[in-house]
């Protein structure tokens, strides 16, 4: 009998203990599951003028909507295959680098392609890979970075110019 108590006494305490850690660990988890983080705004945000902040229940300040002006490059007729650097003249020309057939598409400020300048090669007017558009004085500058050669356009009939070589010589910055 004695023995059977001792039995029993080992079994229920073994029977708490189990209860006890199957408790914590149901407490563990709820509390691992709810926990959030209070703020989860980046710090680096926090330095940026004319921030506003809402939380996610906030109903919104203004509404935004966006007005297609131009589409560029998708038409049936003409189409970007990869786009790379572009830039816009003062009449409103845009000017971009397809860098998967290395030309330079030209549209109309309404979206309408004009022209295509340039092809894939090493000569005079071609590119092995467009890195940067400039304009500058109704001048169309475009930098090929693997031969490391600038070539000048002029804007009114888009016929190289001259190409300039060594781009060390040829100082050209974005304003």
């Amino acid at each position: 009998m004695l023995l059977a108590n001792m039995a029993q006494r080992v079994i229920h305490s073994v029977f708490l203990h189990r209860i006890k850690e199957w408790v914590f660990l149901l407490i563990l988890v709820m509390w691992g599951c709810s926990y959030q983080k209070k703020d989860q705004f980046p710090k680096s945000y926090r330095k940026l003028k004319n921030l506003t902040v809402f939380s996610t229940g906030t109903k919104p300040y203004k509404t935004i909507f966006f007005k297609k002006e131009a589409i560029y490059g998708n038409s049936k007729n003409h189409l970007i295959g990869r786009m790379g650097d572009w830039t816009v003249d003062d009449s409103g020309r845009v000017f971009i680098a397809d860098v998967q057939d290395m030309s330079i598409n030209v549209f109309e400020p309404d979206g309408r392609f004009t022209t295509s300048v340039g092809r894939k090669g090493k000569g005079p007017g071609e590119f092995t890979y467009i890195k940067d558009l400039y304009i500058r004085n109704n001048f169309l500058y475009i930098y090929d970075s693997n031969p490391q050669t600038i070539d000048e356009f002029g804007l009114d009939s888009l016929i190289q110019d001259r190409p300039f070589f060594s781009p060390k010589t040829v100082e050209i910055t974005r304003h």
